[in-house]
């Protein structure tokens, strides 16, 4: 019987994952972007209550009328935001969390994601 929502969660991130693990991908971005598409997926299907205009999307954080060049793998969002191609430009104040996805946790992936995220946090500031 499942009691909370995160274990609906957990299911389908480790059911997805094995699936992308069964292909032998090479191509790094394409790679990437399975995972950061397992979480917004599992994220926006399963635990975020519907009605409240929020959900998780990959793109950029505008601050006033300039893009931060950085790409965020994955944010929580409020709104629309505007669609470019596959991903989406929104400004800081509809941003409330962002992600920094990893496939495999190492010193050294921790280290980029952290140096990733600060030097976002430093442009929005």
């Amino acid at each position: 019987m499942i009691k909370n929502v995160s274990e609906i969660l957990e299911f389908f991130i480790e059911k997805e994952k094995e699936e992308l693990e069964a292909v032998e991908m090479k191509h790094m971005p394409t790679l990437g972007e399975a995972y950061e598409d397992l979480l917004e997926r599992g994220i926006n299907d399963y635990a975020i209550p519907k009605g409240l205009d929020l959900k998780i999307v990959t793109g950029f954080i505008k601050i006033r009328d300039e893009i931060v060049q950085k790409q965020i793998d994955c944010m929580l969002v409020r709104g629309e935001g505007k669609r470019y191609g596959k991903k989406y430009i929104y400004d800081r104040e509809d941003v409330l969390i962002i992600f920094e996805v990893k496939r495999k946790l190492s010193s050294q992936s921790l280290y980029e994601g952290w140096r990733h995220l600060s030097d976002i946090t430093r442009e929005c500031t």
